[in-house]
Order: C-alpha cells, then sequence, then structure tokens
C-alpha cells in the first residue's frame, strides 16, 4: 500500500489545474470564454466548458454543448 501526500502552494488557484481552453460553437461562431464566464446565463467567471451545466445553450443561438468544438491554445 502506497500513501500519497499532495501539497499546492498557496499562490497556485484549483483553476490552473482545469482545462481552461476556449470553445468555439459551430453555428454561429461564438466564442465561451472560460476567463469570462457567462454571467448572463449565471455562469461564473473561471468556468472550465466541462463544467458548464448540461442544460447550457449557446446565447447567441441556443446551441447545445455538443455543438462547441475546442480551440486550439
Amino acid at each position: 500500500m502506497y500513501n500519497y501526500v499532495f501539497w499546492i502552494p498557496l499562490n497556485y488557484s484549483a483553476t490552473m489545474f482545469l482545462d481552461m481552453n476556449k470553445y468555439e460553437c459551430t453555428v454561429c461562431g461564438y466564442i465561451y470564454d472560460p476567463t469570462e464566464g457567462d454571467p448572463s446565463n449565471g455562469v461564473p467567471v473561471n468556468t472550465p466548458f466541462e463544467k458548464l451545466p448540461q442544460e447550457w445553450v449557446c446565447p447567441i443561438c441556443g446551441a447545445t454543448k455538443d455543438q462547441f468544438k475546442k480551440l486550439n491554445s
């Protein structure tokens, strides 16, 4: 059995370990940027695309999450 102890320095945030890539709506071209979130639809800043609620839709055209593609950084 192994015991591991992990520590994260205080100057690190949990969002540094999440996928903070931008995603583009393939229907209308809207770019979801996690660093901006979607405050008008209740999505706070620094919310990764994967953590968006399943019922979240594109604020421009209403496309579902499966109609977004990951943009290369």
